[in-house]
């Protein structure tokens, strides 16, 4: 990647808690203004990496890092000023945080502590930054209201809006909208991407639909990077190790004899995802067939058995099997034969 309007620099990165190596000899460059995407399975460093940006880790205990992270050429780990550089390097975390005050002063409080005190420029920030984080219809009349009395899924939106309040120049996101619908969440990210095409954005993310609205893409696993590339470039190395990765983690979660249909359901939703991105003719051809498969298992269990049986939480397990069972080995089969 081009030196040219990096905004930040990441060489030779190592952290550790303790004994514990979390990241491993990380080396990215990000662009100026350009939206960029941390993936990977959870536990792999993708928010232990965020928070190296703006210092977060210092509020952690027996953390050693090493290494070099510039912002704008400026080694941040030699600057005495943590303030300004959260303030340059804003922060929206996996866990809505909101501030035990009400909506409209959830908002106002970073204007107010750069000194702003007009009342109207304080309205007009409050409303702006609510509809970019799309909240604004929602609380609009209910902004002297506590901010602890909204759902977890707005207060996700209000700490965005609480961010973007701040206007800093890198906004850093760990997997923000987590808590929110798929509707919202697609909302959130055009219209931030849109309104903040002159900030940089760096954003870990889980729902992988969102890929495709990213510059460039980091693929994390165990505090390395094993990818990286545009959509169009990672898409194939990425969509493999997901589909091993799902399987492993549907298989840990629930156990053969146990939880057929959530197997099942976490399984399909990964076929979902990734059939319209998958390039190789022959496996996008075996996703489409395992679907069928599945779906057609389950039409034979309607006939053959009573229908409230066969989705009846309280089923017999062989009923459970019959319905749901064969998608998991079938899944399996597969991938260990395009390996």
């Amino acid at each position: 990647m081009s030196l040219d309007n990096v905004k930040l620099s990441i060489k030779n990165l190592d952290l550790f808690y303790g004994d514990n190596q979390a990241l491993k000899d990380i080396n990215i460059d990000i662009k100026e203004n350009k939206v960029t995407a941390l993936i990977g399975p959870s536990g792999c460093g993708k928010s232990t990496f965020l928070r190296t940006l703006n210092r977060m880790n210092d509020l952690i205990e027996n953390v050693t890092i090493k290494g070099k992270i510039e912002v704008d050429g400026e080694d941040i780990y030699q600057t005495e000023d943590v303030i300004k550089l959260r303030t340059k390097v804003g922060m929206v975390f996996q866990k809505p945080n909101p501030f035990p005050m009400s909506i409209y002063d959830n908002i106002a409080y970073g204007p107010r502590c750069q000194g702003i005190k007009d009342k109207e420029v304080l309205n007009e920030i409050v409303a702006n930054s609510l509809k970019k984080a799309a909240l604004y219809e929602e609380v609009k009349d209910r902004l002297k209201e506590s901010a602890l009395e909204l759902s977890g899924g707005q207060q996700q939106r209000l700490c965005i809006a609480r961010a973007i309040a701040m206007e800093p120049d890198v906004i850093l996101m760990d997997e923000p909208t987590s808590s929110v619908d798929s509707m919202n969440e697609m909302k959130i990210h055009e219209q931030v991407f849109e309104e903040f095409q002159n900030k940089t954005i760096v954003s870990s993310i889980h729902r992988l639909h969102l890929l495709d609205k990213f510059d460039y893409i980091y693929l994390f696993d165990q505090g390395k990077i094993v990818g990286h590339g545009t959509f169009d470039e990672i898409k194939q190395r990425m969509m493999e190790y997901y589909y091993k990765e799902a399987v492993l983690v549907c298989d840990s979660l629930y156990p053969h004899g146990s939880g057929y249909a959530e197997r099942d359901a976490c399984l399909l939703n990964v076929v979902e995802d990734f059939k319209g991105y998958i390039d190789s003719d022959k496996l996008k051809s075996h996703c489409s067939d395992m679907m069928d498969s599945l779906r057609n298992d389950m039409c034979r269990a309607i006939l053959d058995a009573d229908i409230t049986n066969c989705i009846n939480a309280n089923a017999d397990e062989d009923e459970q099997d019959l319905c749901k069972g064969y998608f998991i080995a079938n899944l399996c089969d597969s991938l260990e034969g395009e390996e």
